[in-house]
């Protein structure tokens, strides 16, 4: 079966309206699909007649930001009652961090002579909560830096200023959220941030786990090297996590939806008691 447990829309900072998105997964051969939206539900609940209509099968999703020691985390919900009072509260809390760390980030990149950078990010976020993505659009557009990893590197990216994790809510709490609502916890992309040595990322894995979580992606867009797969395959039986993934689907340039996920003997899937 095809999947994709890790999407996103323009609810968040996707390029894909979620009907659209929909639609995509549908062409792409996609069976089960979780829009996993950063802090937001609004995408899942604007797919879910599309996804009906077109007799695919549409999961509650959402991507928390949170945190652990200095490092953001993000931690994927999957398969919840999206109308549960943890879920529903836990969104409204994070939607406001996110608000403040939208002008947090603005006033940063203000202070290295980059104005009017919030009022240019909302124009991409719709009116939603802008998230670094935004700025890093509204900077290319300036014509400040010459492409979007160039905003990451130099302003954005892990390390940088412009990354500010402090103010989420901790995992404990996180998992607890999605718990709370019946779904599963999954621990998304452990290798995306470059600055965590592999020592770091397996006690990250460890503590997620300690913590309640249940699964990890054994596979995203940045996770698709042997090496890389093996050794978060290996963190997934070491500490008896259930196996998730999907593209980590932002839109353009972001390839097909849906990933051939293969199971390493003794992991079981996330989604192996949804179907």
């Amino acid at each position: 079966m095809k999947v994709d447990l890790h999407t996103h829309t323009t609810s968040s900072d996707g390029q894909l309206d979620p009907v659209d998105l929909v639609r995509k997964a549908v062409d792409d051969g996609v069976q089960l699909l979780a829009i996993t939206d950063h802090d937001t539900l609004t995408g899942y609940h604007a797919a879910i007649e599309a996804a009906e209509q077109a007799s695919l099968r549409l999961i509650s999703g959402i991507e928390f930001s949170s945190f652990w020691l200095a490092y953001s985390v993000h931690i994927v919900g999957l398969n919840f009652d999206p109308n549960h009072s943890a879920i529903v509260e836990g969104v409204a809390s994070q939607q406001a961090k996110r608000w403040l760390r939208g002008k947090k980030i603005a006033q940063w990149l203000a202070d290295q002579g980059i104005e009017d950078a919030e009022q240019g990010a909302l124009r991409y976020s719709n009116n939603a909560p802008p998230g670094r993505p935004h700025f890093a659009r509204f900077m290319v557009e300036q014509g400040i830096v010459p492409d979007m990893n160039t905003a990451f590197k130099r302003y954005l990216g892990a390390g940088k200023m412009g990354d500010l994790s402090d103010g989420w809510a901790s995992m404990p709490t996180v998992i607890d959220w999605i718990h709370q609502a019946g779904g599963t916890a999954v621990l998304a992309h452990p290798t995306q941030n470059k600055k965590m040595k592999w020592k770091q990322i397996r006690k990250l894995a460890r503590v997620f786990k300690d913590a309640g979580g249940d699964a990890i992606e054994l596979i995203t867009n940045d996770q698709v090297q042997a090496d890389i797969r093996r050794r978060v395959e290996k963190l997934a039986i070491d500490y008896q996590m259930l196996a998730s993934g999907g593209s980590d689907y932002h839109g353009a340039g972001g390839g097909e939806l849906g990933r051939a996920i293969e199971l390493p003997v003794g992991c079981k899937a996330v989604w192996s008691e949804w179907v």
